[in-house]
């Protein structure tokens, strides 16, 4: 289990070198893809071509299921709180993404804008940590072109009210994207062994507030999206936010990798719970 500055992952990347570790793991997902069509190739075997159809059609289905959390996600959970929950990084954000906690600071070594670290305007109840990632925008020779994505996570008490987190939560989402008409509705997810992860989910686009460069303090207007998902456990309610920038959201495909993300989700402090 990997906890926000540990970064076990950076050290093993730093011993094998980046171009070892892409490699590394380019390998383990065509070993999962091999071995996965060598079990389907000994079950079809003696099929008739109908029958054979249909198996080798359900078996890329699955594989294809399969690689999107094999592909575009980290290996190893990262914890959410202390002992709350952990789920798997999407692989952008654990590589080269920046942890920000409520005392970072510039690099000049000012305090850092509680507006950077959280989303603007809005203090996320029980608030632990976020990533911050520059990534280049459609035009990769000028420098200053740049999208920004955040990831917000935050645990509460199951005793505090969902009703009322949601109503703080929809209440700053409405200063962070003006115009917007906050709300939350009921989502599930995918998860990799094919059952359902249940959130209340609540998605906002519209012009916001994003910082654009590492090294300065300063923000800017640009258009975005802001998603935030609440799951509510036997003993914490577990709060994930997705912030980007319009154009980061193409770069990285950001909001689908981080819904594979949320797929992983699980509850560590919840007892466990029999297959049905």
């Amino acid at each position: 289990m990997v906890q926000p500055g540990s970064w076990s992952r950076e050290a093993c990347d730093r011993c094998l070198g980046q171009k070892a570790a892409r490699k590394l793991r380019a390998m383990q997902s065509l070993l999962t893809k091999l071995s996965i069509i060598a079990i389907v190739t000994m079950t079809l075997l003696g099929c008739g071509k109908a029958e054979y159809e249909q198996k080798m059609t359900g078996a890329i289905k699955n594989l294809a299921f399969t690689s999107r959390f094999i592909e575009n996600l980290h290996i190893n959970p990262t914890e959410i709180g202390n002992g709350v929950a952990e789920l798997r990084l999407p692989l952008y954000v654990k590589n080269t993404a920046t942890p920000l906690t409520m005392t970072s600071r510039n690099r000049n070594r000012t305090p850092m804008s509680p507006d950077r670290i959280q989303p603007p305007s809005l203090r996320i109840p029980g608030f632990l940590y976020s990533y911050e990632l520059f990534v280049d925008g459609s035009n990769p020779d000028d420098k200053r072109d740049k999208e920004t994505l955040y990831l917000y996570f935050a645990s509460v008490p199951a005793t505090e009210k969902l009703s009322a987190i949601e109503a703080t939560l929809k209440a700053g989402a409405a200063k962070t994207v003006p115009k917007s008409r906050p709300a939350f509705v009921d989502a599930s997810l995918d998860t990799p062994d094919r059952k359902k992860i249940a959130f209340r989910k609540m998605s906002l686009t519209g012009t916001q507030s994003f910082n654009m460069d590492a090294g300065t303090p300063e923000s800017e207007n640009r258009a975005g999206q802001f998603d935030v998902y609440i799951h509510s456990g036997a003993t914490h309610h577990v709060i994930i936010g997705v912030r980007c920038t319009a154009g980061g959201i193409e770069a990285v495909n950001a909001m689908e990798n981080a819904s594979y993300a949320l797929g992983t989700l699980k509850m560590l402090g919840d007892a466990p719970q029999d297959d049905a």
